[in-house]
């Protein structure tokens, strides 16, 4: 049999023996439960598990891009006086974009913006289709982390 020493509400621990501990506590019998869940007096709760935060540093945001992907952002983003407003607007929102990042601590892989502005440079071909995807849904690296 497993026992529960439930504290709180919480169990604290649980150990496997035949008759219920007879150590200080509540212990209650808790079949497959660990230490974590809940207890409300009749059923365990397992807890709800935290979502895995995909922060990662600047560097490694833009190592997720080729170098033929940098360079290309990198031009794009130049300011030609005598190119349209629309083009000359597009070369302001890179650069305006470049500069969030490098004031950024670290680049959350899940948040929208992150999402809408690799999406901005496919539709403007500055990736192509799918890249977006793909630097979002790599798996984050040790190396990586902030």
């Amino acid at each position: 049999m497993r026992w529960a020493l439930v504290t709180n509400g919480v169990v604290a621990n649980v150990v496997e023996q035949n008759s219920q501990p007879t150590i200080e506590g509540q212990w209650v019998e808790c079949g497959n439960a660990g230490p974590g869940w809940t207890y409300d007096g009749s059923v365990f709760i397992q807890p709800t598990p935290t979502p895995e935060v995909r922060n990662i540093t600047q560097y490694a945001f833009r190592q997720r891009f080729t170098q033929a992907e940098r360079v290309g952002i990198e031009i794009a983003s130049l300011d030609d006086s005598s190119a349209s407003m629309v083009v000359r607007q597009q070369a302001a929102a890179l650069r305006v974009a470049m500069t969030d990042l490098a004031q950024a601590q670290y680049v959350n892989l899940d948040l929208p913006i992150v999402a809408q502005s690799l999406a901005d440079l496919e539709t403007v071909g500055l990736l192509v289709s799918g890249r977006a995807t793909a630097i979002l849904s790599a798996p984050v690296q040790p190396y990586e982390l902030p």
